[in-house]
């Protein structure tokens, strides 16, 4: 889904290692440094921008490798994820429109 099947499986080895709760927890302390590289991203001088942005890459790589993790775990189908990240983004698109976007 999110990553290729050769790192996919590799990736599950780690939730199985883990576990679920375990692998959750990960999750929202990626989230949480996520959101500190995207604040120093966006606040970062031209002098540190190049930095910034690495450090926002791999910080959005961590969430996206857990989050790969748990979707997996949970039983989720690739057709389930691309069905729900359509209604998300078509309903996002049609939000903005009703606002004169």
């Amino acid at each position: 889904m999110i990553l290729p099947d050769f790192l996919g499986k590799l990736n599950q080895d780690i939730i199985n290692y883990y576990g679920m709760p375990n692998q959750v927890n990960q999750l929202m302390e990626e989230c949480g440094e996520t959101i500190a590289a995207a604040n120093h991203y966006l606040r970062s001088g031209k002098d540190q921008k190049q930095q910034a942005e690495d450090d926002f890459k791999q910080e959005m790589v961590d969430v996206a490798v857990v989050i790969h993790q748990i979707i997996n775990r949970m039983g989720m189908t690739e057709e389930e994820f691309r069905y729900l990240a359509d209604y998300k983004i078509r309903r996002q698109l049609a939000r903005i429109r009703k606002k004169g976007g």
